[in-house]
């Protein structure tokens, strides 16, 4: 009986070991965070774009981890007078914003530093667009009344970047990105019916993020 007992409390204690040492590996694979960042792109959609999102990552496997974000951006769209090569008597941009939902792989790497991490990694991301309407006058007379559909962009895009712990869960990290957006922008003037097509362009940037493990 003795026996028996002594049984049951050396299975129930290393279920126990078990069961604390999975609990305390599963602590560190969900990220969670928060990023402020900008984007450069070359003047013709825009000059600065400036962000903030909500990212999460997932632990895949050791040192692979898959992430996933949803990014607000509001930027201007840069004189679209002069891209229908109308002579506006005045410098007129029209606002724009955007919601982008991207998906990503990433690679962290081990450089045998409890508080630094580099990685890289490379993704996609779906990027919704929204620009207002502008209007102004034109030089000589008259006046242009300008409407933009910038639809929905398809961004692939690649990352590198440094983690670093804050403590036991809390970390910050630093990232630059380079992106290529397949665009198709209709812009059009009601007034004079010209219309102009912005296409894909480059853009780069970098964020800073703070997030949590557990």
């Amino acid at each position: 009986m003795n026996k028996m007992a002594c049984a049951i409390v050396m299975f129930l204690t290393l279920g126990l070991s078990l069961n604390a040492s999975a609990a305390e590996e599963a602590q560190d694979v969900f990220h969670l965070g928060v990023r402020p960042g900008v984007t450069q792109a070359d003047g013709e959609a825009a000059n600065d774009i400036l962000s903030f999102g909500l990212f999460g990552r997932y632990l895949l496997a050791e040192s692979w981890l898959v992430g996933v974000a949803l990014d607000y951006a509001e930027f201007d769209f840069e004189e679209p007078a002069k891209m229908l090569r109308l002579n506006a008597a005045e410098i007129v941009d029209a606002s724009t914003t955007q919601y982008l939902i991207s998906a990503w792989v990433e690679h962290e790497f081990n450089i045998k530093r409890d508080w630094l991490s580099p990685f890289v990694g490379a993704g996609l991301g779906i990027g919704i667009l929204d620009t207002d309407e502008v209007t102004g006058p034109i030089n000589g007379g008259g006046t242009f009344d300008i409407s933009t559909d910038p639809g929905v962009e398809f961004i692939p895009s690649v990352l590198v970047g440094l983690r670093f712990s804050l403590g036991e869960r809390i970390f910050t990290e630093i990232a630059a990105h380079a992106d290529y957006r397949f665009a198709s922008w209709d812009v059009t003037d009601r007034n004079s019916g010209v219309t102009a097509t912005l296409d894909d362009y480059f853009t780069y940037g970098a964020y800073l993020g703070l997030g949590v493990r557990f």
